[in-house]
């Protein structure tokens, strides 16, 4: 069965109304990349930070999960894209300052 998106239909465990991350990002938005198909790095970053706000601590667990499941699937662009999301997790995580501390 197709996954159906929009108002009171959940789909994958998202909450009722909620639309995927990546297409909430980017619909009407028209052409964002100079290369089609491409995900733009603030689509990636926006992803993360919300993955961060709705999992926590958990955020980068559930996105590798999710990559995994693309890559089972053969949808390799869409494994590269979570890698790419998981990778400005671990950025957005990160709080120690760059540079040596005095």
């Amino acid at each position: 069965m197709a996954p159906t998106w929009g108002r009171g239909a959940p789909s994958r465990g998202l909450k009722s109304g909620a639309l995927p991350l990546l297409v909430a990002l980017t619909v009407g938005r028209g052409l964002t990349s100079t290369f089609p198909g491409m995900i733009p790095e603030i689509d990636i970053w926006r992803v993360a930070d919300l993955m961060l706000q709705r999992y926590g601590d958990e955020a980068d667990i559930e996105s590798a999960i999710r990559a995994e499941e693309l890559a089972e699937a053969g949808d390799w662009a869409g494994e590269a894209i979570w890698r790419r999301i998981i990778n400005a997790i671990g950025q957005l995580e990160n709080t120690t300052p760059p540079g040596l501390l005095h």
